[in-house]
This record gives structure tokens, sequence and C-alpha cells, in this order.
């Protein structure tokens, strides 16, 4: 007996967060066991799945998201609870270092113009 898909193309919402994303993905109708999350190193996750809707007909999904550039698969988490999938992609920490390294790295070449118009000024109004 051959089966008869129809694509089902679920509502999705990154929700944004200082340590982790989460991807909900609601899918109505599916469940856990009816679900697979797949990620690679290169940024992609994939979301595919299939249900029985009587007969010979199924619906079947599969989606392709883009993990944020912040987050990492390392450590990731995927939970289905009421008709929600959440995919939880946790921000390294190392991360957060690179950003203070840049952000004192700005401040010293701040400091250092600072520096240079005050040396320049004060050069200035010595020669006239």
């Amino acid at each position: 007996m051959d089966k008869s898909y129809e694509e089902f193309y679920p509502s999705f919402q990154w929700v944004r967060g200082n340590a982790a994303d989460t991807l909900r993905v609601h899918l109505p109708g599916f469940e856990s066991h009816q679900i697979k999350v797949q990620a690679d190193n290169e940024g992609g996750l994939r979301i595919t799945g299939e249900r029985p809707l009587g007969g010979k007909r199924w619906s079947k999904l599969w989606n392709d998201f883009v993990v944020p550039e912040d987050c990492s698969v390392e450590g990731m988490q995927a939970k289905f609870e009421k008709e929600t999938l959440l995919v939880t992609l946790p921000k390294p920490k190392a991360e957060k270092g690179k950003d203070l390294l840049l952000n004192a790295a700005v401040a010293v070449l701040v400091l250092l113009a600072l520096a240079l118009y005050h040396v320049k000024e004060m050069w200035t109004k010595r020669s006239s």
C-alpha cells in the first residue's frame, strides 16, 4: 500500500536569550516519536517528521534552519511539549570573552586617540 504525502509547513519562532537561543516549532497533531532533529557542524539544523492522517494519507514535514552565528549545536537540547518542539542552542562562553576583548581594544584605541589629540594641542600652543 503506497503512502500519499501532504507537505506540512509548521509555524516557528526564534526566541533570543543571553545564554541560549530557542527555536519554537508548532507541530499540531504530531507526537514526539514522529519528529527527528538533526544538526551539523556547519550551522544547519534539520527537523523532519511524518504522521498518519488516515487511510493512505500522511502528513510530512522537512524544514531546514540556519543556526544563529553566536550559537552552537554543541550541547543542543530538544524537547517536545504540548504540540511544540523546543530546540535550545547554547551560546558558547568563549564568545563573551571575545566581546570583552574587542571592547577593551576599542577603549584602548579611543584613549590613545585622545592622548594624541591632547599632545597635539599642547604642541600647537607651545609653538605659537
